[in-house]
């Protein structure tokens, strides 16, 4: 199945050195039930641009959750997702910590946010178009895609990420899309799907109609995954981006299903496992009372970041964990040895 067009786009000349770095609450809106208002920033001082990272053309993002405290300052910062650039990751925890908002309000009175999530985005002052060398590198790839070698097109993403030479959001974006395909080819599912997630990240950079293949490669892998938790997080953002994708009956088929595990009784379990880069995973809830099993390796702790209760607790496999309905929606990290493979348990 083939969801993107290969683009072999043109070099570009980038001579401007202005560096940029921008912020995007997540998932900020009200849900029903919870705040009369959400918390609003009221100052973000920058990251600042790492000077290593600048100087190798790199660009990169990171998504942040942290508790906002009825005093609007910020704790118990995690770094959930990211482009992978450690660079990255450390200057955006530094210039958290620094923060303020004005707290969000229950019932009149300051209370704390424990579910805020901002996306920081690096950025030079180019946003399309791609070096030279990546541009000969990406049509290499390209041209062993399109004879099926995907072991061999495989290799050629490898040198670029392991090379030394950096990549703006758009390189990155463009070579996240490809990857994600070439690993469809070769039968690795799972790690496609972590390609294209990491491309949709750069969305901006992604013709809608790609971006619209995109979601929909994503939810149908989910599913076969048996990740039900991400599959309607997908299909939620797939119908905001195109109301008709949503409505194709096969979609919308997938929907109605995925709508009705959420809102059913029968236990089902999700496999999961712990990134190698961070230590740690993020996993989405469809409902609100988990368990751990099949531990292979070693899990430390799990952390709940929900609308009005942040809870951390040591993970075992002899209990479970009920969410009560005043805490709000919920999302869920779990912490340990990178690699280590579970099933995280909904009822």
């Amino acid at each position: 199945m083939k969801w993107f067009f290969v683009t072999l786009f043109s070099a570009a000349v980038f001579n401007s050195q202005i560096l940029g770095v921008s912020a995007e609450g997540v998932g900020q809106k009200n849900a029903p039930g919870t705040y009369e208002s959400k918390p609003v920033a009221i100052e973000m001082p920058k990251p600042k641009y790492p000077r290593s990272a600048a100087q190798r053309g790199e660009e990169g993002w990171t998504l942040a959750s942290f508790v906002v405290q009825v005093d609007g300052s910020i704790r118990d910062i995690e770094i959930t997702d990211s482009s992978g650039n450690g660079k990255f990751d450390k200057a955006s925890r530094e210039a958290l910590a620094n923060w303020k908002f004005k707290p969000a309000t229950l019932n009149g009175q300051p209370v704390e946010s424990c579910r805020s999530q901002y996306q920081i985005t690096y950025a030079m002052d180019y946003t399309t178009g791609a070096k030279k060398w990546f541009v000969r590198k990406y049509k290499e790839i390209a041209k062993q895609f399109e004879a099926k070698n995907y072991s061999a097109a495989l290799q050629l993403v490898s040198d670029i990420e392991n090379g030394d030479k950096g990549m703006t959001m758009y390189e990155a974006t463009r070579l996240n899309l490809i990857k994600g395909e070439i690993l469809s080819g070769l039968g690795r599912t799972r790690e496609s799907t972590k390609a294209i997630h990491a491309a949709l990240r750069g969305h901006a950079y992604i013709e809608d109609d790609a971006i619209e293949r995109a979601y929909i490669y994503m939810l149908m892998a989910k599913i076969n995954l048996k990740q039900y938790g991400d599959a309607y997080s997908t299909y939620k953002k797939l119908s905001a981006h195109s109301k008709e994708a949503a409505e194709d009956p096969v979609i919308a088929k997938a929907g109605r299903e995925l709508a009705a595990v959420a809102d059913g009784t029968s236990p089902f379990a999700t496999d999961v496992s712990i990134d190698h880069a961070r230590g740690s995973v993020s996993h989405t809830l469809m409902r609100r009372e988990i368990g751990f099993s099949d531990i292979q390796g070693k899990l430390d702790r799990f952390k709940f970041f929900c609308d009005r209760q942040y809870f951390s607790a040591a993970v075992n496999t002899e209990e479970t964990w009920k969410l009560p309905e005043s805490w709000g929606e919920c999302s869920l990290s779990i912490y340990g040895e990178p690699g280590t493979t579970f099933k995280v348990a909904e009822y």
